[in-house]
């Protein structure tokens, strides 16, 4: 039996350290895995996990924005 299975690639915090990035990334396209998005760093995040709700309830966060493009991304791959 055959499965084909697909594996798509998302980090955070992508804009905190180019070196680590890199790593990350180089990773990802070596497990031969599709980055399908970069969440920048932000405030929201800590402000969400703070108030015991996910970030998606935030709007205005860029983090929840770049997330529902990703799924938004995945869908169509």
């Amino acid at each position: 039996m055959n499965i084909l299975r697909f594996y798509h690639g998302l980090y955070n915090k992508y804009d905190i350290n180019e070196e680590v990035s890199k790593e990350i990334e180089d990773f990802v396209n070596n497990k031969g895995l599709e980055l399908v998005g970069k969440i920048p760093y932000d405030d929201m995040v800590m402000k969400s996990i703070n108030e015991l709700k996910p970030i998606t309830f935030y709007k205005e966060s860029i983090a929840e924005k770049t997330i529902e493009i990703c799924g938004i991304i995945i869908k169509f791959i």
